[in-house]
């Protein structure tokens, strides 16, 4: 495949214009070897730039509008965005100190998370079928301890699981934070430490930074 897909004069020999062209040329070589094997292939968002194939599976994690896009070209799609799915950002307020310090943009409170539709508005009924589902993000490059993931992710991936298999239609944020209070006394039995509504940890005395 490397010789295939990356050999010198590849850009001249087959008429690429540009940067994403290229990748795009890049993308199909890879998919071509992969189906080859039995395989789907799954790419983000960007391996529609250039010109999309026709049997990706799209990991939109920009703007919804990709997602149906891709949907009107009879692609499946998988729901991430950035807005709303990525747990590397900060649920809300926490405590001072370097443990707590996340360079990652704005907030995502869990009422945000619960509140995300994986189905793009624009779509017929049997268009919805091409989303496949909905996946949380939590890139650990500034978690270097299992104490400072666990406050990242939870209590907000219980969010997402709901998100996942609940219609919009019948989800309650109300209803859902009461039974989520339920379950906090068994993420205290196993030591979680999940972010609590004031923004403290749950376990106080969990390392949550590598010393």
């Amino acid at each position: 495949m490397e010789k295939l897909c990356n050999s010198p004069g590849r850009h001249e020999k087959n008429g690429l214009k540009n940067e994403q062209e290229l990748q795009s040329y890049f993308i199909h070589c890879v998919e071509k070897s992969v189906r080859a094997r039995g395989r789907q292939m799954i790419g983000w968002d960007e391996i529609r730039e250039g010109g999309l194939s026709k049997t990706a599976i799209v990991m939109v994690w920009h703007q919804p509008g990709i997602a149906r896009e891709a949907i009107k070209k009879g692609n499946k799609v998988i729901m991430t965005p950035f807005e709303s799915t990525y747990l590397i950002r900060q649920e809300g307020p926490h405590p001072e100190g370097p443990e707590y310090e996340m360079a990652t943009f704005s907030t995502i409170p869990l009422q945000k998370v619960y509140n995300m539709n994986p189905i793009p508005s624009g779509l017929t009924r049997e268009e919805e079928k091409n989303v496949l589902g909905v996946q949380a993000s939590c890139w650990s490059e500034y978690m270097t301890t299992l104490a400072k993931w666990q406050y990242m992710v939870f209590p907000r991936m219980f969010a997402m699981a709901e998100l996942g298999w609940t219609p919009a239609d019948r989800k309650n944020f109300t209803d859902f934070k009461e039974r989520l209070d339920k379950h906090k006394p068994f993420l205290d039995a196993l030591k979680i430490n999940y972010r609590t509504d004031s923004g403290e940890p749950a376990q106080p005395d969990a390392k949550m930074i590598r010393e």
